[in-house]
């Protein structure tokens, strides 16, 4: 019955529930689901107005994760010629309400294009673009720093490029 009412707005009960789904996808999204981060920081920016559609819409993205076999797979790694590749984006004013976007990943990789995912993050920024991107810029440098001292104190491998 609900289903039919798309664009009526969510009860107190349904506003709970929809919370606690949007909370564990983000959990999931955080540990091992990159791949659906942008839909649950959209999911996320209708708490307060949110409608039936909504909840729809995130259910959509509770099959694509139970549906799918998404897994993280390591490959060997040359150890000896590692480097860090970050990748970061943003997007001005392409959420509701002109709320921003912004995303960034971090690999490490081999001199044979072996790459392991350690780092990523997707989160809604309320900042001019300028300082969206100084933002996740400065988040991808400081994610880099720690990684590259923990893989110089952990391994001792002082020449990891930077």
């Amino acid at each position: 019955e609900r289903k039919s009412q798309i664009h009526e707005p969510l009860t107190d009960k349904e506003k709970t529930q929809y919370r606690s789904l949007v909370g564990q996808l983000n959990w999931a999204s955080g540990i091992s689901r990159p791949d659906i981060a942008f839909s649950v920081c959209e999911a996320s920016t209708k708490f307060k107005n949110g409608c039936v559609s909504d909840i729809l819409t995130t259910n959509k993205i509770v099959r694509k994760v139970t549906s799918s076999n998404n897994e993280i797979i390591i490959p060997k790694l040359d150890l000896n010629s590692l480097s860090i590749k970050v990748f970061t984006d943003a997007s001005f004013n392409n959420l509701p309400n002109g709320g921003s976007q912004g995303g960034q990943i971090t690999f490490i990789t081999d001199n044979e294009n072996n790459s392991c995912p350690v780092h990523w993050n997707s989160s809604r920024l309320q900042d001019p673009p300028l300082l969206l991107k100084l933002f996740l810029y400065l988040q991808d440098v400081t994610t880099v720093y720690i990684l590259l001292i923990f893989w110089q104190k952990s391994y001792n491998h002082p020449k990891t490029k930077f």
